[in-house]
């Protein structure tokens, strides 16, 4: 199922929720819906659901416009935080609901249950209780029945957000697994990158209900296309500080230090119409004790992640952030030089937030 979304905005009152959304999910494809809370994640979800009405805009399904359709008959499946399953009824009887609301026959019914029991791997626990299950078992059987009256668009509303952080990163592959058996177009959203880049096909950055960019994961990470985006996307989050470029004198000063212009990329695009810029640097993409010096740092302080090491550096006054590996430094490390991949630098204008690569 296609889905389009064409310059929908949703009002609650006078607060805009969203902003003028123009959005194209491609049958069986898993789209995240991204960004801090408030920015227009579920409202959005549930306006293609039909709980909320559109002020402007439309959305179809396949080419027909369902803004006038009921929500019952959008032929969606939900899947909420909160899971919402019947305490009353047992897992069988949940997952049957949606198909005795159709009233199927007993037989199709039962055939049905156990199959998606079977896909969502909780066939053992037909008998039991809302009550008597883990959070993650809940959240299958919540699946469960969102995909058993077989619907055309899976929708999932922070659907991991409950469990601890062990069980979510199991059953985001679960949700990724069953997605791409069933090929269903799914629309997930999160607050969660890590959950995001994960899974996803693509990947929607909002802010304050306007779309920032639609992208495929790791496009969002190289080229995102301003600060905000830059800045949302990487844990731990990109270096941004303000340079001087001059094309004319090919110079880049960055920690007061001049270095040659044309040794990075990007420098077609720079141009002397933009009064400031800033630069930004993954940590991952300073090289600590590389050949290519160009700086002195001093290490302020350091934070373990396993594998990696976030160090704290000062430069010329200037608090960087750098990834290494654990065992790369000496405890007793202070004192490092420092270099730059050169292909990974973003440049961006400082008064619009451009990336001056889509400027």
């Amino acid at each position: 199922m296609d889905l389009k979304i064409e310059n929908l905005s949703v009002k609650f009152k006078d607060f805009v929720a969203v902003d003028g959304l123009n959005l194209h999910v491609k049958s069986g494809e898993l789209v995240s819906l991204l960004g801090p809370s408030g920015c227009g994640k579920s409202t959005t979800i549930f306006t293609i659901a039909g709980i909320h009405k559109a002020a402007n805009g439309s959305i179809s399904f396949n080419d027909k416009v369902i803004d006038n359709v009921d929500p019952e008959k959008r032929n969606i499946g939900m899947v909420f935080q909160n899971y919402s399953l019947y305490p009353h009824m047992n897992v069988f009887d949940n997952i049957a609901f949606p198909l005795k609301l159709q009233k199927k026959d007993k037989q199709y019914i039962k055939e049905n249950v156990l199959y998606m029991a079977n896909l969502v791997k909780i066939e053992e626990l037909l008998k039991r209780k809302p009550s008597e299950l883990s959070g993650g078992q809940q959240q299958r059987v919540a699946i469960a029945r969102a995909l058993v009256k077989k619907p055309e668009i899976l929708l999932l509303d922070e659907p991991l957000s409950n469990l601890d952080a062990k069980l979510r990163v199991e059953m985001r592959s679960e949700i990724r697994r069953i997605q791409k058996e069933l090929n269903i177009t799914t629309i997930f959203v999160t607050h969660d990158q890590e959950e995001a880049l994960s899974i996803s096909d693509k990947i929607v950055i909002l802010k304050d209900g306007k779309l920032q960019q639609y992208d495929l994961p790791n496009e969002l990470y190289k080229n995102p296309k301003n600060l905000f985006v830059a800045n949302f996307i990487g844990n731990p989050s990109i270096n941004i500080f303000d340079c001087y470029i001059s094309k004319e004198k090919n110079v880049l000063n960055i920690f007061d230090k001049n270095l040659k212009l044309d040794d990075f990329k990007n420098i077609d695009k720079i141009s002397e119409k933009v009064n400031s810029y800033k630069v930004g640097i993954r940590p991952e993409d300073f090289v600590v004790n590389a050949n290519n010096k160009y700086f002195d740092g001093k290490i302020m302080d350091r934070e373990n992640i396993g594998k990696d090491s976030i160090l704290k550096v000062d430069i010329n006054g200037a608090k960087v952030k750098i990834v290494v590996p654990y065992d790369l430094l000496s405890l007793e490390t202070k004192d490092i030089s420092i270099g730059i991949k050169k292909d990974r630098l973003l440049f961006f204008d400082a008064e619009t937030g451009e990336n001056i690569k889509f400027a």
